[in-house]
């Protein structure tokens, strides 16, 4: 049997080339639009007109708010909480009585040092009736001995009194002033801190291999890197011990200044250029830190109650100039006390070594003599202990801790109460050492609390760190910036705070990401046909969003602050990017 023949079916070839020309096309207009947006594709950029305007430059810093003042009550002696006559956030007067201890032992020791001070006096009162005995050698070697030492006792108690004054030691800037009229300092607090603000030292990190290259007396630029200023120097050290950094010795090398910037502290960062040699000319940068020549912290020896406060935060002071003055009435009374001991000692001395009979040996009388002034210092130190157990508030201000009730036994030196002047507060935040420069005490600050929404407190920079703190890698400076005291105002409250450092009218701005690098050396990029074209100019203050332009560019030119990255897809569509300051694509 023969096989049936296909039959032609019209609507099936039909639909076959409809498809085909379908693909066909559509292949057609992908190439075409590849073509086009690679014919078309030109990179854009963001731009900006140089305008004229008014540039405000501010530190800003972030911090807590601390009292101007606070006193720490604590009580030598200890004993038992008698009476509680004040709550945590009264407001209290200088001299009020805040807590009022008992302690019988105490009382008990205070009343027999009383008689122990009275039978001393009396076996001295009868040693010292006239006798009949004759002075031997032996008595009036001792007498010269006991003058002796009363005259060095007299002396240490004369310079005592003496350290309650404190002058400069050397010209410099005062920084760190810590005290003020009515504080209470024991000895060895340091109460200042004196630099020499005008004697700078660089002190480098140079790698081993670029030591050679130095050597003591040579002339070397520094550039102290806040400021952009060159100060010019000497070597004046070059370390004999390296310390290994990273696979890397380094040696210190110190440069002593001839140059000077009001400006420059220490701790400020700075860099070097040293010359690599012969063989391969050229230079190599080290890096390093200023440092102050003499820093000297002025120490109490005696301590005492501040009186006077003759300096303020960064004063310039002249050597011998007047600082602080204190008062100390112990060590007053004992100046008073050891000039009596060597009037006594020399007039003993002189009856001895007169014509006339003698009652008892001068050892005798000498020792009888000590043991009144030893009952009398213990008397007196008893006495105070005993007083200690009033506790009284050293000024006007508000209790701020109370960590005692009535019947609390407590231990000595332990705190009873807090007072807290606020009247005065001060915010106490840190800048970075790009940013200090332009600081100075005087300057006014505009203050925010977050416990205080929506409003702005006016404020004084009162003091401002002479030396940095560096921390992971950053030097930072202490300012304080004192306000007006508040009744909503606690200390450890968060304050932010900004400060107007330089404001200047009708210059020429453009944006702070249009201008590559920083004064004389600084740079914009222009749109010439379509294309970036780089021009030298001067760049002047700087606040991180606008940036002034002394010289190189006229108001109304366009320049360049990005570049936009457009990736086109298969049909034409595109996402546009942001480029970020360190160059163009």
């Amino acid at each position: 049997m023969s096989k049936p023949r296909a039959t032609w079916r019209p609507k099936t070839t039909w639909l076959v080339i409809l498809v085909l020309v379908l693909v066909g096309g559509t292949l057609a207009g992908l190439r075409t639009v590849r073509v086009l947006a690679r014919r078309d594709q030109v990179a854009p950029y963001s731009t900006a007109q140089a305008v004229r305007g008014t540039l405000e430059v501010t530190v800003t810093g972030t911090g807590t708010l601390v009292p101007a003042s606070r006193q720490y009550c604590v009580v030598s002696a200890g004993g038992k909480v008698a009476q509680v006559l004040v709550a945590p956030g009264q407001p209290v007067r200088a001299g009020q009585t805040l807590v009022v201890l008992s302690n019988e032992s105490l009382a008990d020791q205070v009343a027999q040092a009383r008689l122990d001070l009275r039978l001393a006096q009396i076996d001295l009162d009868a040693l010292t009736k006239p006798g009949h005995s004759l002075a031997t050698e032996a008595d009036i070697a001792a007498a010269r001995a006991a003058v002796d030492n009363a005259r060095l006792a007299a002396d240490r108690a004369r310079r005592n009194v003496e350290d309650l004054t404190l002058e400069a030691a050397f010209d410099g800037r005062v920084s760190g002033l810590a005290v003020r009229p009515g504080d209470e300092v024991p000895a060895g607090t340091t109460l200042l801190t004196l630099a020499s603000s005008s004697e700078l030292k660089a002190v480098l990190s140079v790698p081993e291999d670029r030591v050679k290259n130095l050597s003591v007396g040579q002339e070397l630029t520094v550039t102290v890197t806040p400021l952009t200023r060159d100060l010019r120097g000497r070597v004046s050290s070059i370390g004999a011990q390296g310390t290994l950094d990273r696979g890397q010795v380094y040696y210190p090398v110190t440069v002593t200044l001839t140059d000077s910037d009001p400006a420059a502290r220490g701790g400020m960062s700075v860099i070097a250029r040293i010359e690599t040699g012969s063989s391969y000319p050229g230079t190599v940068t080290v890096y390093g830190s200023l440092a102050y020549v003499r820093l000297q912290p002025v120490v109490t020896p005696t301590g005492g109650t501040v009186k006077a406060v003759h300096v303020t935060e960064d004063q310039l002071v002249r050597t011998g100039e007047l600082l602080l003055t204190l008062e100390n009435d112990q060590a007053r009374a004992a100046l008073t006390a050891a000039e009596a001991d060597l009037a006594r000692a020399e007039e003993r001395l002189a009856q001895l070594t007169a014509p006339g009979p003698s009652s008892y040996p001068a050892g005798q009388i000498e020792k009888a003599r000590l043991r009144v002034e030893q009952a009398a210092l213990r008397l007196a130190s008893l006495e105070r202990q005993l007083d200690d157990l009033t506790v009284r508030a050293e000024f006007d201000g508000v209790v701020t801790d109370l960590p005692v009730k009535a019947g609390d036994l407590v231990a000595p030196n332990a705190r009873v109460a807090v007072v807290a002047d606020l009247s005065r507060v001060e915010a106490v935040i840190s800048v970075d050492e790009l940013e200090v420069a332009g600081l100075a005490p005087g300057q006014e600050a505009q203050v925010r609390l977050d416990a205080l929404p929506g409003e702005t407190l006016t404020g004084t920079l009162v003091s401002l760190s002479l030396e940095g703190v560096l921390r992971d890698g950053v030097t930072s400076y202490e300012a304080r910036v004192s306000l007006p005291g508040d009744p909503r105002m606690r200390a450890g409250m968060s304050a932010s705070v900004s400060i107007l450092v330089a404001r200047k009218e009708n210059v020429l701005l453009v944006p702070a990401e249009a201008v590559y690098g920083a004064g004389r050396e600084a740079s914009v990029q222009l749109l010439v046909n379509g294309q970036p074209q780089s021009r030298a100019v001067v760049a002047g203050l700087s606040n991180g969003t606008q940036t002034e332009i002394l010289e190189g560019l006229r108001e109304g030119e366009t320049v360049i602050t990005g570049s936009l990255e457009v990736n086109l897809t298969p049909f034409g569509s595109g996402n546009r990017r942001s480029g970020q300051g360190g160059g163009f694509e």
